[in-house]
């Protein structure tokens, strides 16, 4: 299970919070090529429906629904949760051309990737907050955190590259393209001393 490139696989992790005194629930779908959150859905509960919701708009915002049917597409990673095993969940995601996986009962690696990047947002915003006042403050106070996550935060997965940098340029040509800089600032220092030492 280790893509060569994003959208051959995505996992599907869930988390609970607390909002106005009552418990909601955050689910996220995971590119496990560049770590980047590619949907997420805040709900006052987990059922069939809201993973089928979020991984449908996970469909719809890569774009995997315009791809030609010979394409490939995403492997869905879950756990056994009710709520990902039942026949709803598992039909309406082979009918949008993906394929769900759910992970080896008793394997708590099966979706390691998917659970990290949860942990960091519960260590990083969630678990911070004793309660969200309102829905409104939870969406935007989550939603900025993700887009932080997504966009600024180095990810040591990626060589310390941010998601969405991976994402849409891809790990090897942010590492070629690091490699030339440290090798420009190289030559640029040996160019600096020679002069130095020409100049003594």
């Amino acid at each position: 299970h280790e893509p060569w490139m994003k959208n051959l696989l995505w996992g599907t992790d869930w988390t609970y919070l607390r909002i106005a005194e009552r418990f909601w629930f955050l689910l996220i779908v995971l590119d496990w090529y560049s770590r980047k959150i590619v949907s997420w859905g805040l709900f006052p509960e987990i059922t069939k429906f809201q993973v089928v919701a979020v991984i449908t708009n996970a469909v719809a915002l890569e774009g995997i629904d315009l791809l030609p049917k010979t394409a490939l597409k995403p492997r869905v990673v879950a756990d056994h949760g009710s709520a990902n095993v039942a026949a709803y969940t598992k039909s309406n995601i082979e009918i949008q051309g993906l394929d769900l996986w759910l992970s080896g009962i008793g394997r708590p690696t099966g979706n390691a990737r998917t659970e990290r990047v949860m942990g960091t947002l519960k260590r990083e915003e969630i678990n911070l907050q004793d309660q969200y006042g309102s829905e409104t403050e939870a969406r935007t106070r989550i939603g900025a955190a993700i887009w932080d996550y997504n966009f600024r935060r180095p990810n040591s997965g990626n060589g310390g590259f941010a998601p969405n940098s991976v994402h849409h340029q891809g790990r090897k040509a942010l590492t070629e393209r690091r490699k030339e800089a440290r090798q420009q600032t190289e030559n640029r220092r040996r160019t600096h001393w020679d002069q130095v030492s020409h100049a003594d």
